[in-house]
């Protein structure tokens, strides 16, 4: 994998990352299709919109379809029909989220009481998995996660790790991230010796994730380890840069000036909509992905630009469903060259999402996708002619 650097504006840059299945324009978002697939949405879409690479979570890819099946038909993206670039999520966060959310210890020994969630404990090996559709039961370990993502055949893979929450004390803080720590090296090893045996690539590359929550000092040690292992790009994680813009602009400031500029930086289900595309992207970030485009169009929520209404204040986002709009024959947002936006008007979109027609859901996610896409390129063009700082006051307000 190369990453280049085009043109620069503070911190922000646009570049191009190239991989075995074609190149990214970067900054930009990647759509989400947890299990494969994006909801709702076809490959044929997904170009349309302009995805440049799409994520999966290799967790469930491997719950479901299971790994072994993905590398015999061909790896993930002819798999799924994409043929484009790839990037797998270990599950590090999934399966510690369903613990977490299920009252259990995160300590070390991590006992709890018995839930039906696939996850039965966490410890120092990984986490205990019980595959609630077949009753396997395995160990997801780093060494395990890293095998899962070289069989399915992503371009980028990611380290398995154990976010640390935000209402984490200082001490358990610590105690997630040298977890955090001791499977990042585990993961670096057994990836060196899955790339010597040929099960991973040769273009396929790992990332490492900077955790530690909304510790700065955490963040800090978690940066200068991940660094260490001279990565070709590094990841960064956790609540506090999945929820609120600020928070994230925040948590990503800790460590700014620790990050090579010649490596592509990831924020991993960045949060805040526009708002929080900007203040990352002027804070070095050049990949991102979040569920919530998708998930709002599914709910009848479609994203609009400021010239259509979209602010920090409304989160750039128009609620179909209310009244006002059932005579509305306006589209979406009429400075929107999606097909969603060409062809259907406002009340026709309302109608469909009030009979909770999969047609109507599958639009205003189209054109959500085809949004945050195109912001992307909005950005990089701005950056490329120096303008990204009149951009932002335009969408956002000044910084």
């Amino acid at each position: 994998m190369l990453f280049t650097i085009s043109a620069a504006e503070g911190h922000a840059r646009a570049g191009t990352l190239l991989t075995e299945h074609g190149p990214v324009a970067t900054p930009t978002y990647m759509p989400v299709g947890t299990f494969g697939p994006v909801r709702l949405l076809d490959v044929e879409e997904l170009r349309e919109a302009g995805a440049p690479l799409v994520l999966a979570n290799a967790f469930h890819v491997h719950s479901t379809v299971g790994a072994d099946r993905v590398e015999k038909l061909g790896g993930l993206a002819r798999f799924t029909g994409w043929r484009g670039p790839t990037l797998t999520d270990s599950g590090g966060y999934q399966v510690s989220y369903m613990w977490h959310s299920g009252n259990h210890s995160m300590e070390a020994g991590g006992r709890g009481q018995k839930t039906c969630s696939p996850i039965e404990k966490i410890t120092d090996q990984g986490a205990r998995v019980r595959n609630l559709t077949t009753g396997e039961r395995y160990l997801l370990s780093p060494e395990y996660a890293m095998e899962i993502q070289a069989r399915i055949g992503a371009d980028i893979v990611m380290a398995f790790d154990q976010p640390t929450f935000d209402t984490d004390s200082l001490e358990d803080a610590r105690r997630s991230l040298r977890r955090t720590h001791d499977w990042l090296a585990r993961s670096h090893a057994h990836w060196r010796q899955l790339k010597q045996t040929g099960i991973a690539k040769e273009w396929q590359t790992l990332f490492p994730i900077i955790q530690g929550g909304r510790f700065r000092e955490l963040r800090r040690e978690s940066a200068a380890i991940c660094i260490d292992l001279d990565p070709p790009g590094i990841a960064i994680a956790g609540e506090s840069i999945g929820i609120d813009p600020d928070v994230s602009a925040r948590t990503l400031e800790m460590v700014r000036d620790l990050i090579p500029v010649d490596k592509p930086l990831y924020a991993m289900g960045l949060g805040g909509g526009p708002e929080g595309f900007f203040k990352a992207v002027s804070r070095g970030v050049d990949l991102f992905d979040n569920t919530s485009p998708t998930r709002l169009g599914r709910c009848g929520y479609a994203l609009l630009s400021p010239e259509a209404g979209g602010t920090p204040e409304n989160h750039f986002r128009l609620a179909l469903k209310k009244g006002r709009y059932q005579d509305d024959e306006s589209p979406l947002d009429p400075g929107c060259a999606c097909k969603t936006c060409r062809n259907y008007s406002r009340a026709y979109l309302r109608y469909l999402l009030k009979l909770k027609d999969p047609v109507g859901m599958r639009l205003v996610s189209f054109h959500n996708i085809y949004y945050m896409c195109h912001l992307g390129r909005l950005i990089r063009e701005a950056i490329a002619s120096r303008t990204l700082a009149r951009l932002q006051a335009a969408w956002i307000g000044p910084a």
